[in-house]
């Protein structure tokens, strides 16, 4: 049974998902007067009230406002937007990319991603950058199915890197080496931001 996603995972699904806006952009956009009244979710001082997903389902009147109260039930109204719930991973990238990590941070619902990919894990490639990290979202492949010029997790003998696949340079990939196609990317951003 899937964990309920909590308000502030409810919301951050919506702003990025949906609407992909900043907390405090989203909401100005939903008639809110500042983006303290999401904070207060996020910190869990405030659920999410009857107004706020009122607001929020007058701008996107696909999200269930049902879903956004209580997170029971689908994100979307419409039965035919399918959505594919996989494990997020926001720890250890090397065991979790390795199977060794087989209890996920959260649940991550993606709409349209069925068969797309696997699992999501945060990640920061450029440490120098401590003001957003990233979301991947990855695809296991094998490495015949490997292109040129386009970047990858590798875990290989249990240490990751993210690089760009050179057909020129050949590796001597073992059993239990492990390739993640990049499928998709999300940005969060510092709060402060």
């Amino acid at each position: 049974m899937s964990k309920v996603p909590d308000n502030w995972e409810r919301l951050l699904a919506v702003m990025e998902l949906e609407a992909r806006m900043t907390p405090n952009y989203f909401a100005h956009y939903i008639g809110l007067p500042c983006g303290e009244n999401l904070y207060r979710i996020k910190r869990g001082l405030n659920g999410i009230s009857k107004d706020v997903a009122e607001r929020i389902v007058a701008k996107f009147p696909r999200i269930s406002k049902g879903w956004l109260l209580t997170g029971e039930g689908n994100m979307y109204l419409d039965r035919n937007v399918r959505s594919v719930t996989i494990p997020f991973y926001d720890g250890n990238l090397e065991n979790a990319l390795s199977g060794r990590c087989t209890v996920p941070a959260y649940e991550l619902s993606l709409p349209q991603m069925k068969g797309k990919c696997d699992l999501a894990v945060r990640y920061n490639i450029n440490p120098l950058d401590d003001t957003t990290d990233n979301i991947y979202l990855l695809k296991a492949i094998e490495p015949e199915q490997l292109a040129g010029g386009k970047e990858y997790f590798f875990l290989i003998d249990n240490l990751l890197s993210v690089w760009a696949w050179r057909p020129e340079r050949p590796v001597n990939f073992k059993a239990d080496d492990r390739i993640y196609a990049i499928k998709g990317i999300m940005k969060i951003f510092d709060e402060q931001q």
